[in-house]
């Protein structure tokens, strides 16, 4: 619920304060974001502007309407290949620390941070899963974010050990010549999916990790969790075939996220899930924060469905 001290944030961005580049408890000051309506909501680390539920149902709309897309503000270098810098894109924005980031995963930090960055366990040094070498930063890319929940699906689904799809992984690295290479469009579409096989041949990945197999038909078939990651993200049909939004209820659900709306918040038709969701436990009805926003009752409805199993999941 949004106190009436809360209200006070609201002209956050006419002050001239910075707003946020990373979204996160670590955020970095971003002055390339001034423009931005950004502010602490209800405590939590979400770069949005805090709705009073005390407005009018059209000051919810403007809300909904307005400050949805922020720049680009700070990005990584991309890899070199073949002796050429490849172009930084969407894939490589600095969009989460880290902490946030394995919150919106539902998985452990100190797993993500495994993930991440490898580690030492038991006198051995194990590599990262997501990051060609080690760096110790805390912000999250975009495009880690994306493969994070590729590896999320097995660690799901089968509860297995992770380190050893570095190999895999690495191999598309290679081929692919990019830093995130499952999260382009290519490995997973039609002739495509020969590299995958060639990557876990190469690899020699167990059979439980593979993301594809190959019967006698000659066809390339996606296992069950890469299925199940293919169908929540969503690449964009220029030539790069990057991933461009993550839809984690599925697609047949309006709640998306989208590294260029809300900062990477998980929204619906733009409005971040937890102030839907927050107005619902502050005493408010489905029916009137679906008027308030301008939004259809059966988006608010998915809204809250997506927050109440992120808590029980993260319980």
């Amino acid at each position: 619920m949004i106190t009436h001290e809360r209200d006070e944030l609201l002209p956050f961005a006419c002050q001239g304060r910075a707003a946020t580049a990373v979204w996160g408890p670590t955020s970095r000051p971003c002055p390339r974001a001034v423009s931005n309506p950004l502010c602490d909501h209800l405590g939590r680390r979400y770069s949005i502007v805090p709705y009073n539920r005390r407005r009018s149902g059209q000051a919810a709309q403007d809300l909904a309407a307005g400050g949805l897309r922020q720049p680009c503000c700070h990005k990584r270098a991309s890899p070199v290949h073949d002796g050429v810098m490849a172009a930084p894109t969407l894939l490589d924005r600095e969009l989460y620390d880290d902490t946030l980031a394995a919150e919106l995963l539902n998985v452990p930090l100190r797993t993500f941070r495994w993930w991440l960055d490898g580690g030492e366990r038991r006198g051995r040094m194990y590599e990262p899963v997501l990051r060609p070498t080690a760096t110790g930063s805390r912000t999250v890319t975009w495009g880690e974010f994306v493969e994070g929940r590729y590896l999320r699906e097995y660690r799901r689904t089968l509860g297995v050990e992770l380190s050893s799809l570095r190999a895999f992984i690495g191999y598309l690295r290679q081929e692919m010549g990019t830093a995130y290479p499952l999260a382009h469009a290519r490995p997973w579409v039609g002739p495509g999916r020969r590299l995958l096989w060639t990557a876990q041949q190469e690899a020699h990945l167990p059979s439980s990790l593979w993301a594809c197999f190959e019967p006698h038909s000659g066809l390339q078939l996606l296992t069950h969790p890469a299925e199940s990651y293919l169908e929540r993200v969503e690449f964009d049909h220029e030539e790069s075939g990057i991933a461009v939004r993550l839809h984690p209820s599925g697609t047949a659900s309006p709640v998306m996220i989208d590294p260029e709306v809300r900062f990477g918040a998980p929204i619906v038709r733009g409005i971040p899930t937890s102030a839907l969701a927050e107005q619902v436990r502050a005493g408010d009805s489905i029916e009137s924060v679906a008027s308030d926003f301008a939004l259809p009752l059966e988006d608010v409805i998915a809204a809250l469905g997506y927050e109440n199993l992120a808590r029980s999941e993260a319980a």
